[in-house]
């Protein structure tokens, strides 16, 4: 069944964005009186009759109430330096959403020669991840912040930072316990400066390597969250 995501869900019918529109009516080309799944990405479930009113236009009723706000089990978020091309940050986003995460920060760091994203971008990738691997939650992309003022937020998850110096370390593999809530943080290219993993470790971060072999920011970052949410 094809699989839609809507924001303002009522009792009995919502509506679709004009992106959302377009492609169920002419990318999937759905039909009149056809059933279709309505995700609003906080963990609901919906099945809806589409009642097609024009080229351009349709209504959807709702029909029944399939999962009811199920509890998100992803235990994963990520802290991650933008890279020099965007279409590295895509792609991860891509595949850590499909994976299962809560919280992405695009991060600068004093290495970092990107500063800037298109978050609608990154929110359009969202929503696809999402609906292509039927996850029922939505992440929460924030907007790019400094590394410093990303050490400030407050949070219960557990703290990493992996990086490639070596300074004494242990594999994340030995320190993670499975269940807990954790989000890692990963540098850009050429690594974190040395005053930078400092910093970290006097904010509660424990310093983590994620194998023998140096890993592209993305590579490194996939790989935490698959450790993670896979162990």
């Amino acid at each position: 069944m094809k699989r839609f995501f809507a924001t303002e869900v009522q009792s009995t019918s919502f509506t679709l964005s004009e992106e959302e529109l377009h492609h169920c009516l002419h990318v999937l080309r759905v039909k009149d009186n056809e059933h279709i799944e309505i995700v609003d990405g906080n963990g609901n479930l919906w099945i809806a009759e589409v009642q097609i009113t024009g080229k351009k236009t349709a209504h959807f009723q709702l029909i029944s109430h399939q999962i009811e706000n199920t509890p998100n089990e992803t235990n994963c978020s990520l802290a991650v330096a933008l890279t020099k091309n965007s279409d590295r940050i895509e792609w991860l986003l891509e595949k850590v959403v499909e994976l299962g995460i809560n919280d992405f920060y695009p991060i600068i760091t004093h290495r970092t020669e990107r500063k800037q994203i298109r978050m609608d971008r990154l929110e359009r990738i969202v929503v696809s991840a999402m609906k292509q691997s039927q996850r029922l939650w939505l992440p929460k992309i924030h907007e790019p912040i400094s590394f410093d003022s990303f050490l400030k937020i407050k949070n219960e998850e557990r703290k990493f930072i992996a990086h490639c110096t070596e300074q004494d370390k242990q594999s994340l593999s030995s320190l993670y316990t499975k269940g807990e809530k954790a989000i890692v943080l990963i540098g850009p290219e050429g690594d974190f400066t040395e005053e930078e993993i400092i910093l970290a470790l006097e904010n509660n971060f424990e310093a983590v390597m994620l194998g023998e072999a140096r890993l592209r920011v993305e590579t490194a970052a996939l790989a935490a969250c698959a450790w993670i949410n896979l162990s």
